[in-house]
């Protein structure tokens, strides 16, 4: 099992997996902004695993930025897809302001 690192980079892009890794995936966000990086789809050969968020700053003072990463189960062989977006969710759909896809195929 091997955790496969991915970074905004990534975006629009096609992972190649094993089944049973783990993909870990880091975006930016500050969420004192309202701005949130929430799950929108996985589906397919991945399922969603969890998140967490690590201040970027050394002093932890309030209203820093950092990373948000949220990690997915490789749990079967086949293409999956991933989109994450950023957004305000009290204010809906129209307050997206990025998105960020990632298409998987995932083998033995």
């Amino acid at each position: 099992m091997t955790v496969v690192q991915v970074t905004e980079g990534d975006d629009s892009r096609t992972i190649h997996v094993r089944r049973g890794d783990t993909l870990a995936i880091a975006l930016a966000e500050s969420p004192t902004t309202g701005f949130v990086w929430e799950m929108a789809l996985a589906r397919g050969c991945v399922v969603a695993a969890g998140s967490t968020f690590a201040s970027s700053s050394d002093s932890g003072m309030l209203g820093s930025g950092g990373m948000h990463t949220f990690s997915f189960d490789v749990t079967a062989d086949g293409d999956g897809r991933i989109e994450l977006k950023l957004w305000r969710p009290w204010s809906g759909e129209a307050s997206v302001s990025r998105r960020f896809a990632l298409d998987v195929t995932a083998t033995p």
